[in-house]
């Protein structure tokens, strides 16, 4: 099914990043795409090799997104979510919004909560509460959540 899907990012500023990806799969109100990580990086101390693929789910009806990131050999090195909103899934365009929060869960289980000293003060309490209670449902789930996308994504590689 591969076909050239745009990632688009859209940060709390109104910033957009953008992200040539292919599509892999896809179903009513949701997507999964794959993009080769171009260089070398490091997650909060994991080391994300240059070649890694990331494969990134996306659901119009969830409050997140997450982006498995898979060595060419099948190793799962992470599985990072990003607390989100306005997922809007179209034939040539992904497009969703950063609330700045994520949860980085790893393949023995272990979870982190990063970024949240980057929340803007000027959020209003009911955002606020909305982006912890899904860091919440992200870490008590995340390991459900890992599984079942390391099986799906079996599939694609």
């Amino acid at each position: 099914m591969d076909s050239h899907i745009l990632e688009i990012k859209e940060t709390l500023s109104g910033e957009c990043r953008q992200f040539h990806c292919a599509a892999v799969d896809r179903g009513e109100g949701w997507l999964v795409v794959r993009y080769m990580v171009p260089d070398a990086f490091v997650l909060d101390g994991v080391k994300i090799p240059k070649g890694t693929l990331s494969f990134g789910y996306f659901w119009e009806d969830r409050p997140y997104n997450a982006y498995l990131f898979v060595e060419p050999t099948g190793t799962t090195l992470a599985l990072y979510c990003n607390v989100s909103e306005s997922t809007c899934i179209r034939e040539d365009v992904v497009h969703w919004r950063d609330l700045v929060v994520d949860v980085l869960i790893l393949p023995d289980g272990r979870t982190r909560v990063l970024d949240v000293s980057e929340l803007p003060a000027s959020l209003p309490k009911a955002m606020v509460d909305s982006i912890f209670d899904t860091s919440n449902i992200l870490i008590t789930t995340g390991h459900n959540l890992l599984t079942e996308l390391k099986t799906k994504t079996a599939d694609y590689l």
